[in-house]
């Protein structure tokens, strides 16, 4: 099973230096399904923090003198540094227009980082960075029309003249190769900035899944592109909060494993299902896990119903024998008596004391919908890569296929099903 980078953060900052730009790194983790606010005055971020998973600030300082631009992104540092577990990312636009030495250096001498990341590349419009070199389809940003801007023009092309009069010796630039074999780890603790090469979104991502571990405080900066790497790859959220209904019908591998991992970093309740009492004694069966499932809740821990963390197929052949009836029968009467199970333990509980409810496995998910009568599902974001999120009424629900994700995809569902359950979104 492929394996990901896991960081959680409460939330993120986006320090943009103006407006179009803040709403068009803000939307990378809005499509996800985040709760995402620009704010246009940076005394609100303590109100808009509160109710939102990403806060995105236009400092409105592309066309400001140098030092004022410092001096602004200074003081913005010094209001966001109070707040921890959160990740900040300095906006710059991907055609190096504006006064992006000034502002890297207003938010590293006011909040103290430990690492400075610049990568401006946007591939996905065209703007790729290539031998230190800042392209815009092919051409060098100062031989385009940006280099023309009357109010705020690109100065330089070559990456690291914005870099080494700053931070000497303490800076390197990694080249396309070095991004794609992923040997750079050991620049990381002998610098203090790095800025990076990058032609496509694959090697945005290698930059973030490469650094995302370092054990310090990173200045991310970037365009649009680095900040798409980042959403899809961090988890905005906290395993804190109202505990969460899990329900794992699938038995494959993959799900078994990313349920292990998840208990080894949460508190839960595992609650093995007796199938042969499910099938021949629903309502004995159905009391006790509800017993448990209240059990857990006084504990705020959250819930794992399963009838798969251990069984295998032939347990299924067993329960035939019981039943007198074919394989792909049993299968479905198992499901049945989840999808009632399940309905039964939300009833009790009530929405409002759950931070939502993650399936898998598909005929336990289709029998857990008609078991709950619901009509419809909104589509509210995507987790990962063919993980929805969704809501029916306050409920929110995450229905994964068994095989799908990494062995930390369950953690970052989790997280991200606690995150929202505290918004009235």
């Amino acid at each position: 099973m492929d394996k990901q980078p896991l960081k959680i953060f409460k939330s993120v900052v986006i320090i943009a230096d103006d407006l179009t730009g803040a709403n068009d790194t803000a939307v990378q983790f809005s499509k996800l399904g985040y709760r995402v606010a620009t704010v246009l005055h940076m005394e609100d971020l303590d109100e808009f923090l509160e109710r939102y998973d990403v806060i995105a600030i236009s400092t409105d300082s592309r066309a400001d003198t140098p030092s004022d631009a410092y001096r602004k992104l200074y003081s913005a540092g010094l209001k966001i540094r109070q707040y921890s577990d959160i990740l900040i990312y300095k906006k710059i636009d991907s055609t190096l227009r504006g006064n992006i030495v000034e502002e890297i250096k207003g938010l590293y001498d006011s909040i103290g980082f430990d690492l400075v990341v610049f990568a401006p590349a946007y591939p996905k419009q065209g703007r790729t960075t290539i031998n230190a070199i800042q392209l815009v389809n092919g051409v060098p940003v100062d031989r385009t029309v940006y280099a023309r801007d009357p109010r705020a023009p690109a100065k330089s092309s070559y990456i690291p003249s914005y870099f080494t009069d700053i931070f000497k010796d303490l800076y390197v630039h990694i080249s396309l190769e070095a991004v794609r074999s992923r040997r750079f780890r050991e620049n990381v603790r002998t610098c203090k900035a790095i800025s990076f090469d990058a032609e496509d979104e694959d090697d945005l991502k290698a930059v973030v899944d490469t650094l995302l571990d370092f054990d310090g405080k990173i200045l991310w900066v970037g365009s649009a592109g680095l900040a798409e790497a980042l959403a899809s790859t961090i988890v905005v959220g906290s395993l804190e909060g109202k505990p969460a209904i899990l329900v794992i019908g699938s038995l494959n591998e993959v799900s078994r494993r990313q349920l292990v991992y998840y208990m080894g970093k949460a508190s839960c309740e595992l609650i093995k299902v007796d199938v042969s009492r499910l099938l021949l004694d629903f309502n004995s069966e159905l009391s006790s896990i509800k017993s448990r499932v209240l059990d857990a809740i006084d504990k705020s821990m959250d819930i794992v119903i399963t009838t798969a963390f251990d069984r295998s197929r032939t347990d299924e052949k067993e329960n035939v024998n019981i039943l007198e009836l074919p394989l792909s029968e049993v299968g479905a009467r198992i499901a049945e008596g989840i999808g009632k199970v399940v309905t039964e333990v939300v009833k009790e509980l009530g929405t409002d004391a759950i931070s939502g409810l993650y399936i898998t496995g598909g005929d336990t998910t289709a029998s857990v919908m008609h078991s709950m009568n619901v009509t419809h599902l909104e589509v509210v974001g995507e987790i990962e890569p063919g993980v929805p999120l969704l809501r029916y009424g306050k409920l929110f629900i995450v229905a994964k296929a068994g095989g799908f994700g990494m062995e930390q995809t369950l953690i970052r569902i989790i997280a991200r099903l606690k995150k929202v359950s505290k918004g009235d979104n």
